[in-house]
């Protein structure tokens, strides 16, 4: 009887915790996020290398199987036309990487002058309000095998590729959670028939 006893409260906390994933962006409007139906990614305030290295990314992770797939919006090539429900801005900013030993500052020439950290910054909006719903940081993510040697650097291109699908990653992951919680409410409030 104990046994069993236990099994339903592990099995009963079990289920409430996977109800409760905690999200990885910080979210200001869930019932707006899951409304979503249409997004166009604005490239305009990046320079030239970057937004073509979204543009890539767009066109390759659309393709069946691929990452934006999962995404159950439907992508709009121009953010000018079409009037999609959301935006969606992504920044790379360069973060100076600095190390210190035992609170001692580096001596001048233990680091690269110019050694930097990568990080995808995604944020979405209300197409029609630019009000914010959505924003996640991601550090481009390590893709090597299991038991692999780690390799020389990445070419900063790689990086920006890397950060990038981590944070649309982490979009989709978010959506896909926000869609079942709020799939799971509407449902509970639902009256049973008998």
């Amino acid at each position: 009887m104990k046994h069993c006893l236990c099994i339903v409260l592990l099995t009963t906390v079990m289920q409430l915790a996977a109800k409760e994933q905690k999200l990885t962006g910080e979210v200001s409007d869930p019932a707006a996020l899951a409304a979503i139906e249409s997004y166009c990614v604005d490239t305009r305030q990046l320079a030239d290398d970057q937004a073509y290295q979204i543009r890539g990314f767009l066109q390759e992770e659309s393709k069946p199987h691929g990452l934006l797939s999962k995404l159950s919006w439907k992508l709009v090539p121009d953010c000018r036309e079409g009037g999609p429900d959301a935006m969606i801005k992504v920044e790379f900013p360069l973060l100076k990487t600095t190390a210190i030993r035992l609170g001692e500052p580096p001596a001048p020439g233990e680091l690269p002058p110019n050694l930097y950290n990568i990080k995808a910054v995604l944020e979405v909006s209300e197409g029609a309000s630019s009000k914010k719903l959505y924003h996640v940081q991601a550090s481009p993510l390590d893709t090597r095998e299991p038991n692999s040697p780690l390799s020389t650097e990445d070419p900063p291109v790689l990086l920006y590729r890397k950060a990038l699908y981590g944070a649309f990653w982490a979009l989709v992951e978010d959506v896909k959670r926000i869609s079942k919680m709020n799939t799971g409410r509407s449902s509970s409030s639902r009256p049973h028939g008998s």
